[in-house]
């Protein structure tokens, strides 16, 4: 398209409901509507593919224009094939507070709004003073978001948008107030975002991206949905958004949908969010968990080998990430910070602990796990793999009870890490110092056959400097036939490596420096033994090698 372009144009009444824009007709071509009143009225006519409720609104400028609102606009972008683009253009004498120097608008529907059975972009950025952020994620967030959805006159178990169609995107826009109709364990939707699965069976690919979901305009306070986003299909994309301030769950992957267990809740990815904390990524705003990984999920992605992916998961009241038993496995908790604030050296904490895994085959890699568990709470581990759907999973290159450079302590207030009737785990190549308990603890006869090798337990990153866990390295009650291989476990505060109960035989504890510095030619002392065995009989210290 070339040339000279002139449009003309009268005043008067404006017959047309979608002003001419060069990047919404590149966006969504004929399929999109400018929203431009924060009423709730529905389309006046669903067949003429015009987004129009009936009636007029000012545009600001003292010209009638056909009013457009959300619920029309959904209403409409359902009945078109194909992605249309929902934008915003409400006109100042609507915001919430006209007279404020810096306004908002607040859509705030009377019942549910229509479901979206066919794929969509919602702009929030398109409304006039909004921004994007544009900081990386250890400066905070300075999005600029004008747009709210809020369910405060919608019943109780009204969830805010609920995506069906798959393909679309969420950006810019607040959602909060939706509310459960349940209680506590038996909540009954209030999500302020579903991405599910229509009844053809097709769903997913869906984006989220650059909203504050649970908290105030400013992301600053909280405006509680019960949970704020629930994953109930594949492949969709969270990414860069505020979620906190929720009642439940910032995040819930997989679970049921209307009492029925959703189906292949596979490969989605979580990355670049605050949960838990305000959009300046350092003051506490907490759920009730983080994210939770819920029956039927697999494959999921929370964080990523870039710093820009990681997600701050700090200061939610349970757990920073829980992984449920009846959930899949193959999930890869990568890169993040849990517990700290953006920086990773500071505590924010999550209440009950950092990382509560219940399921087999997952991956927790690169992260800083520092600073859970708060005062009063007789647990905190920063991170806990219980129970016996609990098998091979990997622990590596973590961080866990310092800051992010390991030079301080941030403990997590029980065991930095804690293996609890599981079997087949591994922890390996991870700086375990600084922690309120033990190192690392197994606890129950079923701990057996789990690897703890290579690790750096009680001194600083680079192994010179005591930063010990209070009590032992590693600690072992009851388990069995676990190798504790290659590590150097040194200036903690009790012993070395502690074994005791009647069940704990055939551990093998090979190959360690145990008291010594990174070389292995200087003291750097537990305060106790190096290695205290207590009541457990047949356990192996060595081996027939000089080099065990």
């Amino acid at each position: 398209m070339g040339g000279d372009w002139v449009l003309e144009y009268s005043t008067g009444l404006i017959e047309v409901g979608v002003p001419f824009r060069p990047s919404a007709l590149i966006a969504g071509g004929l399929g999109t509507f400018v929203v431009n009143s924060v009423d709730d009225k529905k389309d006046s006519n669903l067949n003429d593919g015009e987004a129009w409720t009936g009636a007029y609104v000012d545009d600001g400028y003292g010209t009638m224009i056909k009013e457009c609102t959300l619920r029309a606009a959904i209403e409409q972008a359902n009945g078109i094939s194909g992605k249309d683009t929902i934008t915003f253009s409400i006109p100042i004498d609507q915001a919430a507070n006209p007279q404020d120097p810096d306004p908002h608008f607040v859509i705030s529907p009377k019942s549910s709004l229509p479901t979206i059975t066919d794929p969509v972009i919602i702009n929030g950025y398109s409304q006039n003073g909004a921004d994007e952020n544009t900081n990386p994620l250890d400066q905070g967030n300075n999005a600029v978001l004008k747009i709210v959805l809020d369910g405060s006159n919608t019943k109780k178990g009204t969830d805010g948008l609920t995506i069906e169609g798959g393909n679309s995107e969420v950006r810019g826009l607040v959602i909060q107030n939706f509310r459960s109709a349940g209680t506590c364990g038996k909540a009954v939707n209030g999500f302020g975002i579903v991405l599910g699965v229509g009844d053809s069976g097709f769903g997913g690919g869906n984006v989220v991206e650059g909203n504050f979901i649970g908290t105030s305009v400013d992301g600053l306070t909280s405006a509680p949905n019960t949970s704020g986003i629930g994953v109930a299909s594949p492949n969709n994309k969270i990414k860069g958004n505020v979620i906190s301030g929720n009642k439940y769950n910032g995040i819930q992957i997989g679970g049921k949908r209307y009492g029925i267990v959703v189906p292949n809740v596979s490969e989605n990815f979580v990355q670049s969010n605050y949960i838990g904390t305000t959009k300046d990524g350092d003051t506490k705003l907490g759920n009730g968990n983080g994210i939770r990984i819920a029956r039927g999920a697999d494959s999921t992605t929370i964080g990523g080998t870039a710093p820009g992916e990681r997600n701050v998961l700090s200061h939610n009241m349970y757990q920073g990430i829980l992984i449920d038993a009846d959930a899949g496995g193959s999930h890869v908790i990568e890169g993040n910070f849990v517990g700290t604030d953006k920086t990773g050296m500071l505590r924010l904490g999550n209440g009950h602990g950092g990382i509560e895994i219940h399921s087999s085959d997952n991956e927790v890699k690169g992260n800083v796990i520092s600073a859970n568990g708060w005062p009063g709470n007789p647990s905190g581990c920063g991170v806990l793999i219980v129970g016996m759907n609990a098998k091979n999973n990997l622990l590596e290159n973590n961080v866990i009870g310092t800051n992010a450079a390991g030079t301080k302590k941030l403990a997590n207030n029980f065991n930095g890490v804690e293996i609890q009737n599981a079997s087949e785990n591994t922890v390996q190549s991870n700086l375990i110092s600084g922690n309120g308990l033990h190192g690392v603890a197994l606890f129950g006869a079923e701990a057996k056959f789990n690897t703890v090798s290579s690790n750096d337990i009680g001194t600083d990153n680079i192994g010179n400097k005591p930063l010990g866990n209070t009590q032992a390295g590693v600690a072992i009650f009851h388990g069995s036939e676990n190798i504790i291989e290659n590590n150097r476990i040194s200036g903690n505060g009790i012993h070395g490596v502690y074994i005791t109960g009647s069940t704990a035989n055939e551990n093998q504890i090979v190959d360690n420096k145990i008291g010594t510095n990174k070389a292995g030619d200087d003291f750097l002392a537990n305060a106790f033994d190096g290695i205290h065995i207590k009541d457990a009989p047949y356990n192996f210290i060595g081996g027939a090698n000089l080099a065990d």
